[in-house]
């Protein structure tokens, strides 16, 4: 598992710093099974490529599974769906990482609160 700096600075926050370690377990418990425990799904649209999990009632988990990464690369972009490329992290892009690492991107309250210049780059 890698995190991003998004993600260490807002568990810091006034917002999440009281929940903490109930999203920390939950993030554990997501890391065994990262593509069906906690809800996980695949985003669409604008966020296309990642994956989003509940963590709390009113707070999502939005990561990204290198191997998912690596293939997304490969195919063709849907349409609606950002530039190729885009939400590539860098553990993806260097072939070092393995496939089954998970990249904690950030905490969001139902999408409305991601940075739109978020970097993407853990």
């Amino acid at each position: 598992m890698r995190r991003s700096r998004e993600y260490v600075d807002q568990l810091g926050d006034r917002l999440y710093r009281s929940r903490r370690q109930r999203i920390e377990r939950r993030v554990e418990e997501l890391l065994k099974d990262p593509y069906a425990a906690a809800g996980a799904e695949r985003l669409r649209y604008r966020y296309w490529g990642l994956r989003s999990a509940r963590v709390l009632d009113d707070v999502r988990l939005i990561y990204r599974v290198c191997a998912e990464c690596r293939a997304e690369e490969m195919r063709q972009p849907k349409v609606g769906a950002p530039a190729r490329g885009e939400f590539t992290l860098d553990c993806c892009a260097d072939g070092h990482t393995v496939d089954d690492t998970v990249n904690i991107l950030c905490l969001s309250q139902h999408y409305v609160d991601i940075p739109s210049g978020f970097d993407f780059h853990a």
